[in-house]
């Protein structure tokens, strides 16, 4: 998945930038292969989700959807109904996948370390 980072947010970072700084964060994480390789992963904690990461060459096939509806789902099970995301600003193809899958966009601001602009979303989960 670090060629996923790399590729949406390399420009953005230090060309040390991975996906696991912490792999102990990714207990609780969802993943999706194809045979035995890693197409995408994501990630949720609470009501929010904090990853959602997917190869280039499985976009658009509905592996994202399908991992975004699992973290939605996780969340609805730990009793949230709303659920929340942040994602850079400029990476307009993922706010356009959340806005097409009932994601709201709530607000801009830049992010607290880097200065580039993110945007908060939101949605009602079904109860």
């Amino acid at each position: 998945m670090n060629d996923v980072v790399q590729e949406t947010y390399g420009y953005l970072h230090s060309p040390k930038l991975t996906a696991l700084n912490d792999p102990n964060l990714w207990i609780k994480s969802w993943v999706a292969l194809d045979d035995s390789i890693i197409v995408g992963v994501g990630l949720a904690n609470d009501d929010c989700i904090d990853d959602l990461w997917m190869h280039s060459d499985y976009r658009k096939q509905g592996v994202g959807k399908a991992l975004l509806s699992a973290l939605e789902a996780q969340i609805n099970s730990d009793g949230f109904v709303k659920a929340k995301l942040r994602v850079v600003a400029e990476n307009e193809a993922a706010r356009k996948f959340y806005r097409r899958e009932g994601w709201l966009e709530l607000k801009s601001y830049p992010h607290e370390k880097c200065g580039f602009l993110m945007v908060d979303m939101q949605k009602e989960l079904a109860g």
